[in-house]
């Protein structure tokens, strides 16, 4: 599976598609902050918040 990327928050266009995949958490800061969780190919990781008008991928997941 090809990584996502993301949109830029400022005009729209789609970054780092490939390399590296940004996707939502359920878990939220508050109303206007998300958390997010950023994979690269490289195998590194981490979780993050991030406004909510920034364009992530949402992944459905089930136990």
């Amino acid at each position: 599976m090809q990584s996502a990327g993301y949109l830029n928050f400022f005009d729209g266009s789609l970054l780092d598609r490939g390399s590296v995949g940004v996707y939502w958490s359920n878990t939220q800061f508050d109303s206007d902050y998300g958390r997010y969780l950023s994979i690269s190919n490289s195998g590194s990781s981490y979780m993050y918040g991030n406004d909510k008008a920034s364009g992530f991928s949402v992944r459905c997941l089930s136990d």
